[in-house]
């Protein structure tokens, strides 16, 4: 909805009361997951770029660990979804979550970590474009 709210902003009159300005946004737990996700998902990108070991520029990530937490992360997302939220998004959460969990254990095992990493970034690919990107 970000691009729809920009398109119909409109500037509100003079003497209307406005909403306090606050330094911090409350998000739901939702969108926390789904943010702490993203983060996860970034680090395991750094970790693959350096052939799934800590990146020289990044002392402090591990693979095994930030693929940890993306499965946590996962795990957490459906946990703080609506109960009425769609049954797809649901699977989709549940799908990821099965191969982050294979990605962990990839790397844990030297298995090929590549494959699994592509699955689930087109897996967030289709999932962010069908309910979070879309413009209405």
């Amino acid at each position: 909805g970000l691009w729809r709210d920009v398109r119909g902003f409109r500037v509100p009159p003079p003497d209307a009361k406005l909403p306090e300005l606050v330094e911090v946004a409350q998000v739901s737990s939702f969108a926390a997951a789904m943010a702490q996700i993203d983060r996860s998902f970034d680090h395991l990108q750094a970790c693959r770029d350096a052939d799934w070991s800590v990146p020289n520029e990044h002392p402090d990530l591990m693979p095994t660990q930030e693929a940890l937490l993306l499965v946590e992360g996962l795990h957490e997302a459906g946990r703080a979804l609506d109960p009425d939220a769609d049954p797809e998004l649901r699977r989709w959460l549940s799908t990821s979550e099965h191969d982050a969990s294979r990605l962990l254990e990839a790397l844990k095992s030297g298995g090929d970590a590549n494959e699994i990493f592509r699955s689930i970034a087109t897996s967030c690919k289709r999932c962010h474009q069908h309910y979070r990107d879309q413009v209405e």
